[in-house]
């Protein structure tokens, strides 16, 4: 079925591949698997690589890290590179995975090379991907990694000409702040937070300040505070007003780190009294 002539058919067999050899002994996948895997990698048909690197995580799991470095981890760069981006999307949807089953002191830098690299992908939904999963990975690795490599791609991508790009990167880079140590946090993150505030994009400022939690455990509030009270000012005036309910509702999370009597004072130009003076009293 992999060699078949119809498409279809090749890639019915590769969405079904994971299901079957999960279920049999190392030595069989080992014995007739192998080269019906390599056939799904290098499929000239995009429909059917695309299952590729979910059957790859499932055979190095049957047949273990020795193997896998030997046979799988080449077919794993094939798939990082290859020329559909629809191809390389599912690499970074499943970098998590893939850093599982390559947990090996040899596979790190390795590891790491590939994820850099989807954070310089030239298509957008690679480069948002990558920043969903990149305070997971970054906890997988060694501190002097973050900071020499993921840290610099962070900052690069703070000016992402992608909203989407920068809106994910705002959400989930500041759990690196619970990675790092303060004062690497303090060099690193809060920069890179501090130019997210002052984005164009209400919705990318708005992420940063749903995630502020993070940066005031870690260095406290006073690295950050002159920044984010005019960014809440502008959330609170936006025009759309799913914007200015979010910062309303963001008052009681930032209640232990602001002065909140300035920060009502500040937000009494919105509508919804009620609702205010609900959050007002879980404020204070």
């Amino acid at each position: 079925m992999f060699q078949d002539e119809i498409p279809l058919v090749r890639k019915a067999a590769s969405q079904s591949f994971g299901d079957f050899v999960s279920q049999l002994a190392p030595d069989i996948v080992i014995k007739e698997f192998l080269t019906p895997l390599d056939s799904v990698v290098r499929d000239h048909q995009d429909s059917v690589r695309i299952f590729a690197i979910q059957n790859c995580i499932v055979v190095a799991k049957v047949i273990g890290i020795e193997m896998s470095l030997s046979i799988i981890r080449s077919l794993v760069d094939c798939l990082f590179c290859d020329p559909c981006w629809r191809v390389r999307f599912t690499c970074a949807e499943r970098v998590i995975e893939i850093a599982a089953v390559f947990n090996h002191p040899s596979c790190v830098e390795w590891l790491l090379g590939h994820y850099i690299e989807l954070m310089k992908d030239q298509e957008a939904e690679i480069r948002t991907m990558a920043c969903k999963e990149v305070s997971r990975f970054s906890s997988i690795l060694p501190h002097d990694l973050v900071l020499n490599h993921i840290c610099p791609s962070i900052a690069v991508l703070s000016s992402d000409e992608s909203e989407f790009v920068k809106s994910c990167l705002a959400t989930n880079m500041m759990d690196l702040c619970r990675i790092l140590p303060p004062t690497e946090t303090k060099q690193v993150i809060v920069p890179v937070a501090l130019k997210l505030l002052k984005d164009s994009n209400p919705d990318i400022r708005l992420n940063v300040v749903a995630r502020l939690d993070a940066i005031v455990e870690s260095v406290g509030m006073d690295q950050i505070s002159k920044a984010l009270m005019p960014a809440i000012i502008d959330l609170a005036l936006d025009r759309k007003w799913r914007t200015r309910l979010a910062i309303v509702e963001k008052i009681p999370t930032l209640g232990t780190a602001l002065v909140g009597l300035y920060v009502i004072r500040t937000l009494t130009m919105l509508r919804g009294w009620n609702f205010l003076s609900r959050n007002f009293r879980r404020f204070v």
